[in-house]
């Protein structure tokens, strides 16, 4: 998000922050894709609501509505993936009976090495999951109370070269993560308040081997790393509204244990225990046309391992305004302080990241990250189209990067290691979405995003900074069709611009294009969609991608063709 990514990007599932050892830019959310109704994309510091790391910040995947009327509601959904010979299958129910509701899903996929554009395959790029989740709910005159339970096992191979043929078992190395979340959350009317508390705990237990298992391994085999994160996090909110000023006063807090098993080979991050607190304030006023919101937070971070017992104490702040004039154009101005103190995978990594392909080294003297965001946007609709534009200037201090250093282990790999200097993101994006007049069941949209980064002190590009972007979707509707009550077809053309302001220690990233096409065919309670993705086959590794750092590099998969077909009862 605006150049910024990982530990500095919070993630919400189901409500709950969630933490899974995640540390960069290479670690997927493993949050399964059933049940969500959308994803909140939030651009800049968010702090103020979601704490110190939403510095860049949040992908919100939000769960589907509880249904509206009392009944029930299935779906059955079955794919195939053609480049990695994958299947998915998963199953949604919900259920609203007078006051009470719920939603359950589970889901299972596997995935073969996918298939290079040269027909060769990515060793080591299978993986598999299964999931299970749900949520129930009651809605009544004092409030609303919900539940949530999500698990979800994932084994992933870690990309280690290139293969003539494609397998599917695990070979080493490859990692296993499991997730367990549980959340309670309210809400309660009380006089003119509304009183919304929120727990959730979840444990990540992740594994990563080196001997070769198959699939079906022994559970008593051992791992060469084995890690089991716990956290438990609160947070109570109170809102007020009147007219037209509204007022929220919140506390969060989280406690979290890293804890290594005994028998594990390997050791990347210690044991350590991390306690966070804080306050907030958040008030809104609108004016007639005008609307502006300020806000405050403080945060306190503590974190113990080895010897260390560290602290760390800063603010944030938010002040903003919307002007909405002549019903058609809206702009926005907004400046806001946030913060981000240093993890634990910063201050005390000492070990081998295979998914990285280096050596890692924390730092334990590091500093928390301040940052200053101004951004400024324009938007402007009509009857058939809508156009926004944003410009942003991010100045952080102390800012936390990974660099490589002239060292090397006596296996060869390269030593990386942790340092701070000060920072500066600035870009925008722009975009316009349009239906003819003419031809109203045809969506064009188009978008197009930029963002350069410094570092300042060093006086050259901050290494991995995304590329340019243009993106562009051409979507057209048609009713009672080939015996379908729709018929909906879609084109999208994406071009990734060359990246050559990089730093040193990078390698140029060419420019490419890509080429996604699909067909959705919808009869009452049947669904069948074809996907198409990289239609042209083309070889290409965002610059963002650290299968970069394979010898020779790795490119993301060819043309691949998917199946997918749901029905609902």
């Amino acid at each position: 998000i605006r150049g910024l990514s990982g530990n500095r990007v919070v993630v919400l599932y189901q409500g709950a922050r969630t933490s899974n050892q995640a540390w960069g830019e290479e670690h997927g959310v493993f949050i399964p894709e059933e049940g969500i109704e959308n994803v909140e994309i939030v651009k800049g510091p968010a702090s103020l609501l979601y704490g110190s790391d939403a510095m860049g910040g949040v992908l919100n995947f939000i769960p589907l509505k509880p249904l509206m009327h009392d009944g029930r509601k299935n779906k059955f959904s079955t794919s195939y993936f053609s480049s990695s010979d994958g299947i998915q299958s998963s199953f949604l129910s919900q259920k609203k009976r007078r006051n009470w509701f719920h939603t359950y899903g589970l889901g299972y996929q596997n995935h073969a090495d996918y298939q290079l554009p040269n027909k060769q395959y990515a060793l080591n790029s299978r993986f598999v999951q299964h999931y299970a989740f749900g949520n129930w709910g009651i809605s009544n005159d004092w409030g609303i109370l919900k539940g949530v339970y999500s698990s979800s096992y994932t084994n992933t191979g870690l990309v280690d070269g290139i293969s003539d043929e494609s397998e599917r078992h695990m070979e080493n190395p490859w990692q296993q993560s499991g997730d367990h979340i549980v959340t309670t959350e309210g809400v309660f009317w009380l006089n003119n308040w509304t009183i919304k508390p929120f727990i959730s705990y979840q444990l990540n237990h992740r594994k990563e081997f080196e001997e070769e298992h198959e699939e079906e391994h022994e559970e008593d085999e051992e791992a060469a790393l084995d890690m089991s994160l716990r956290t438990l996090r609160y947070d109570l909110k109170s809102l007020k509204s009147s007219n037209n000023f509204e007022m929220i006063f919140g506390t969060q807090g989280m406690y979290q244990t890293n804890n290594n098993d005994e028998h594990a080979h390997e050791l990347l991050i210690p044991n350590a225990e991390t306690k966070d607190i804080s306050i907030y304030s958040l008030f809104n006023k609108k004016l007639e046309d005008f609307q502006i919101q300020t806000g405050g937070r403080i945060d306190y971070r503590n974190v113990i391992f080895n010897e260390n017992d560290l602290d760390f104490l800063d603010f944030s702040y938010s002040l903003g305004g919307t002007y909405n004039f002549s019903n058609k154009y809206i702009l926005r101005a907004n400046i806001a302080k946030g913060f981000r103190a240093p993890n634990l995978y910063e201050l005390s990594a000492d070990g081998e990241h295979h998914g990285a392909h280096r050596y890692e080294i924390g730092d334990v003297n590091l500093k928390s990250e301040n940052n200053l965001e101004s951004d400024f946007s324009l938007h402007v609709h009509g009857q058939h189209y809508a156009f926004d534009i944003a410009v942003f200037h991010n100045q952080i201090k102390d800012y936390i990067y990974i660099t490589p250093t002239t060292d090397t282990t006596e296996e060869g790999i390269g030593v990386y290691k942790h340092k701070q200097n000060d920072a500066r993101l600035y870009g925008g994006e722009a975009g316009l979405d349009f239906h003819p007049h003419l031809l109203h069941d045809l969506h064009i949209k188009s978008t197009f995003s930029l963002v350069f980064a410094d570092n300042m002190e060093l006086d050259k590009p901050l290494a991995m900074t995304p590329a340019h972007k243009w993106n562009n979707e051409l979507e057209y509707e048609f009713e009672n069709v080939l015996f379908a009550d729709k018929l909906k077809l879609s084109l999208h053309y994406n071009y990734h611009f060359k990246q050559d302001r990089i730093d040193p220690e990078e390698e140029v990233s060419e420019a490419y294009s890509l080429i996604n096409a699909s067909i959705g065919w919808y009869k009452g309670r049947h669904q069948l969609s074809l996907h198409g993705q990289n239609l042209l086959n083309t070889e290409y590794i965002p610059h963002l991608s650290l299968l970069k750092e394979i010898e020779d590099g790795v490119f993301e998969q060819g043309r691949s063709i998917s199946l997918k077909y749901s029905i609902k009862f």
